[in-house]
């Protein structure tokens, strides 16, 4: 008796994408060098010291031949000469690139983000509202408002607690209610660690004149006070509160410039999500709906451990999208296996230019594909279950989470 192999049917192409972390477009990059296209996907440090103090490092020879040969750059081009129909070099696709952009930067983002099929995008910036910066997205665009700015801006302005805590949490209610912000972006990673503590009025106002005198213990003290309060903000505004988790290149040095001249003091470790979960065991704070960025990378396990364990922890895998398009697919295959797939959600990371957010949704649905049909061929899924798994990371859990 010959036993039929079932055809596996399953299709992401024609599914939409939403994108859940971004910042803004740059009008001005219409004219670029391959470097300079290249450059969008550098997060680390350049080796040419400026002959100026204060100047920006400038790149030798031979951190441009590995700037180019970086695996996004490459998956990059492979895809974009695709789109072209060009050769599949860097300077092939960039010269395409630069003539379809002269022709008119809007046109070719909109041809971008309709080849991907990207509907939606949450937008990280400090512009207004309305700016028409942020109106550049040729898709349905939310905001995040930005914590941390607006938090040492207040600070500086008080000198009691309870007044800078009812002024950030005023501006807070005012964003969200009024302006149609979706969200809160918080850097407590970057600016101090994850290894944060439960804080309340009490303490935080005995530590706030030490902590205007820069007192350290006493800022983190603070901190963490706003930080739970924002929380549990977030519960009675019904939104999610999103925060920086992992190494994103130069995301976490100690002693780099940060938020309103503050001073980053957290270090590259202090941004493991792990660390975060004796915060999120005190009772009262169970039900704020969190989103770890970037999927903690490198640290990805540890951030779909922290969605398995905790009821209102999501996980987002921008930044690690497309930065290791070459080795995603391994890396979706770990966040599916432990992290509720209604609580996994598509993001890119972008700025400045439009192709960050376009790779991403080609490579996620291309390794969304991969892992679940594989799936589906080890009798993990059922095709009918993988499809489903397929639409609610591409966009279905964003829909649900910003009830759109």
């Amino acid at each position: 008796m010959i036993i039929k192999e079932e055809r596996i049917t399953m299709n992401f192409s024609n599914v939409p994408v939403f994108d859940n972390h971004t910042h803004t477009l740059d009008p001005r990059s219409i004219q670029l060098t391959p470097l300079e296209l290249a450059l969008n996907f550098l997060h680390g440090y350049r080796d040419v010291l400026p002959k100026t103090p204060g100047g920006p490092n400038g790149i030798s020879e031979e951190l441009q031949l590995h700037i180019e040969n970086m695996g996004v750059v490459h998956t990059m081009v492979n895809h974009l000469s695709k789109l072209f129909a060009c050769e599949p070099t860097l300077q092939a696709v960039t010269e395409e690139r630069n003539r379809r952009t002269t022709e008119g930067m809007v046109d070719y983002t909109k041809l971008l983000y309709k080849d991907a099929g990207i509907m939606g995008t949450v937008v990280e910036s400090v512009l207004p509202m309305n700016d028409p910066i942020v109106g550049l997205f040729p898709c349905r665009i939310f905001r995040l408002f930005k914590l941390d700015n607006r938090l040492f801006e207040l600070f500086n302005q008080y000198d009691s607690y309870l007044e800078f805590k009812q002024a950030l949490q005023g501006k807070i209610e005012y964003a969200v209610k009024t302006e149609g912000y979706i969200g809160i972006k918080c850097h407590i990673a970057e600016v101090y660690t994850l290894d944060a503590r439960p804080v309340y009025d009490k303490e935080a106002i005995q530590a706030y004149a030490a902590a205007k005198a820069k007192d350290r213990e006493a800022m983190l003290t603070v901190y963490f006070a706003i930080f739970t309060a924002t929380m549990l903000q977030c519960q009675e505004l019904d939104i999610p509160l999103h925060i920086h988790t992992g190494v994103t290149g130069q995301s976490a040095i100690t002693g780099q410039p940060a938020f309103s001249g503050e001073i980053k003091q957290g270090h590259v470790h202090d941004t493991d999500p792990f660390l975060l979960s004796n915060f999120l065991t005190e009772p009262q704070l169970l039900n704020t709906k969190l989103v770890l960025l970037h999927a903690a990378y490198p640290w990805i396990r540890n951030a779909a451990m922290m969605a398995h364990n905790f009821p209102h922890v999501w996980v987002d895998v921008s930044w690690t999208l497309p930065w290791t398009s070459i080795g995603f697919n391994p890396i979706i295959e770990e966040i599916l296996a432990i992290a509720p797939h209604s609580k996994i959600m598509t993001g890119s990371g972008q700025h400045g230019i439009p192709e960050i957010a376009w790779l991403t949704a080609k490579v996620m649905k291309a390794s969304l594909h991969a892992v679940l049909t594989k799936a589906v061929e080890c009798d993990y899924l059922a095709e009918q279950q993988a499809q489903k798994t397929g639409e609610m990371v591409l966009y279905r859990n964003a829909q649900r989470l910003y009830k759109f």
